[in-house]
């Protein structure tokens, strides 16, 4: 599946929702998978966007552009350029500090 997961261990389902990791299989609340949460891993995109965008997610839990400034340490940054409906790999927790 390759999408962002919340606290509970589901697919997010709000744009620009706090994750917790990325998955690779389907979830359901409270349902145990592994999830990465740190370093580079593959996501599905929502959206196109080049490598060094910082990245949030859609409602759908795929990897989009943020569209304004990101707190320190939040969101995602593309390591390739992608169009929406690919995989993409991205580095985790690397916001800009703005």
């Amino acid at each position: 599946m390759r999408r962002a997961c919340g606290f509970g261990g589901a697919v997010v389902t709000t744009a620009g929702a706090k994750v917790f990791g990325i998955s690779d299989q389907t979830l359901k609340t409270g349902e145990a998978g592994t999830l990465t949460v740190a370093g580079t891993t593959v996501i599905e995109t929502g959206g196109t966007f080049t490598a060094g965008a910082s990245l949030v997610t859609d409602a759908q839990g795929r990897a989009v552009a943020a569209s304004g400034p990101l707190a320190v340490a939040a969101g995602a940054t593309a390591v390739q350029f992608t169009a929406a409906g690919r995989f993409v790999e991205i580095l985790l927790g690397r916001g800009p500090n703005t």
